[in-house]
């Protein structure tokens, strides 16, 4: 099903009853605004790799006033460090300050300057900072690396109740990057189901929602009734853009990248 995975995200943070967020891949803080709004008493970490969007994070009031936890980590399958491949983004879109990876582009363009980050596990991370009955929400975005991110936290998943992830179809990104079949393989032997995307399978990157199927079971009704608003959302929302002209559309699209308090703060 496609639907609008960030707005049911954010509906299911307060139905399920989310005790820990982690924005691993955070961009500007912008996600983990909209997070700390739907759950006010959960602990929200932000994890950022690349020293630049770390340093606006930083530098971002409301970011601080939300009490979001910025960690400069590149959450991955190991501990240690790494290199990290930081696409210069003074110029161009917002999409393209979060195009740097620990992957080498192929494109020139698009390749980066490597820079040694430190790297972690996820359930290294939090074992030590959250009870053991806390329940955690993942939301991942690492430019190729969702899987090494997702493996990093295998220590934990009996935990996670629900996991937003960007994957892809193609090696667009690494040569020998994981792809959605890999990712999708680890969440269900880990006991987890597909509630929807954001895009049609055919797409090379996209998003994905992922929930507990014991969760599923027991809260049903109320998931798939959720999950119904995501899709209206999501159909409406496309039909009513494609009446909007261009400049319009491109910057409520850019709203929805970055909420005013991001970049009036940064």
């Amino acid at each position: 099903m496609i639907l609008d995975t960030r707005r049911l995200f954010l509906r299911l943070l307060r139905l399920l009853d989310i005790d820990v967020v982690c924005d691993v891949g955070s961009l500007n803080g912008a996600d983990a605004l909209r997070f700390r709004a739907a759950r006010p008493q959960a602990d929200i970490f932000a994890f950022e790799a690349n020293p630049v969007n770390e340093q606006r994070m930083r530098a971002t009031a409301a970011l601080s006033r939300a009490r979001i936890d910025i960690q400069p980590l590149a959450i991955c399958e190991r501990d240690g460090d790494a290199d990290f491949f930081v696409v210069d983004a003074t110029r161009g879109p917002l999409a393209r300050q979060g195009m740097s990876s620990m992957y080498a582009r192929t494109p020139l363009e698009h390749r980066g300057a490597a820079v040694r980050v430190a790297c972690a596990r996820l359930d290294g991370f939090l074992t030590p900072r959250i009870t053991r009955t806390a329940r955690i929400a993942l939301w991942i975005d690492v430019e190729g690396k969702a899987f090494e991110a997702l493996r990093g936290g295998e220590g934990i998943l009996d935990q996670v109740a629900l996991i937003h992830v960007e994957v892809e179809t193609q090696p667009c990104i690494g040569a020998d990057q994981k792809l959605l079949p890999d990712v999708h393989a680890l969440l269900g032997a880990h006991g987890f189901e597909a509630l929807g995307a954001d895009q049609a399978p055919s797409s090379i990157q996209y998003n994905v929602l992922y929930v507990r199927r014991d969760l599923f079971a027991a809260r049903g009704p109320t998931i798939a009734a959720a999950r119904y608003t995501a899709f209206l959302r999501h159909a409406t929302r496309r039909a009513v853009l494609r009446l909007l002209p261009a400049r319009l559309r491109n910057h409520l699209r850019h709203l929805r990248a970055a909420p005013r308090d991001v970049p009036v703060d940064a």
